[in-house]
């Protein structure tokens, strides 16, 4: 597993700039008519990785769209790691008339009251979060039978031949599940492959490596950038099949029809890797 250096740490806490005064219900006025793409995702504190990893993997996505070019903008929110404070946020971002999309990661930002407050902007959810659409604008892309798997205490807490879901990818959890090679992380995201982390880490100087999530979350970029060019989005969201870099996606009753699960466990130098394993 690749560690943030210090410096990296402080370019990373420097984007934070981009994680709004949105809390309080302020925006940037922008001279000229944009479309903001949003990203709700924890930024700070100890899940931080998770919202980093999901930044560089939409910035990837963009900066292939040119979305600049067509008014697109994209604005990292942090969700503030609490029900409280992902619902105040997700609020704030329901009162800006520039946001079209909505791009959501983590326990917080996929909950139902977030889901609620943001209707009927089209809401993609990325990952397995333990919630389930709770509003006709809400798209998750993950299996419908990965909810609840979300880790819970210590790894030495964790039961023998556990199962877990997204989170168990990313630190903190990633560290302490590095001795366990009982436990294995389900997910519907697939693994960057060298092409896609070249593109990745092109992006910058201290870009982190991409984690499991990052090609999934390049996909609903994408989505999110085809479907704001539609008169509709929403209906677009509900009806249309995009292909990326997971494959065919499209979405039946707010689930990725058909989603794959993989599974993972991370081998001795905190890679993870795709491991064969009977899936209960």
């Amino acid at each position: 597993m690749t560690n943030t250096s210090p410096t990296a740490a402080r370019a990373a806490r420097r984007l934070v700039c981009l994680i709004l005064l949105v809390g309080a219900g302020c925006g940037l006025v922008r001279p000229n008519a944009v479309t903001r793409l949003v990203l709700l995702a924890p930024f700070e504190g100890r899940y931080q990785a998770l919202g980093y990893d999901a930044y560089y993997a939409v910035q990837l996505a963009l900066s292939q769209a040119n979305a600049a070019e067509s008014g697109i903008e994209l604005l990292a929110v942090d969700d503030g790691s609490t029900l409280e404070s992902a619902l105040e946020r997700a609020q704030a971002i329901a009162r800006d008339p520039l946001v079209g999309a909505v791009l959501a990661l983590g326990p917080w930002a996929s909950s139902t009251s977030v889901q609620q407050a943001i209707d009927p902007i089209p809401m993609l959810v990325i990952g397995a979060w333990g919630s389930r659409p709770a509003a006709p604008s809400s798209f998750f892309l993950t299996n419908p039978q990965l909810d609840g798997l979300l880790p819970s205490g210590e790894a030495d807490s964790i039961p023998v031949d556990a199962q877990l879901g997204d989170f168990a990818a990313y630190e903190p959890f990633s560290t302490l599940l590095l001795s366990r090679s009982d436990i294995t992380a389900l997910s519907s995201g697939s693994l960057p492959d060298s092409n896609y982390r070249q593109q990745f880490l092109g992006l910058g100087l201290y870009v982190p490596e991409p984690g499991l999530l990052a090609t999934l979350t390049t996909d609903a970029a994408r989505i999110a950038l085809a479907v704001l060019r539609q008169p509709d989005p929403l209906n677009a969201l509900a009806n249309d099949s995009y292909t990326g870099l997971n494959g065919a996606i499209h979405f039946e009753d707010g689930y990725w029809a058909e989603a794959p699960i993989h599974a993972y466990q991370f081998d001795t130098e905190g890679q993870l890797l795709a491991v064969e394993r009977v899936i209960e």
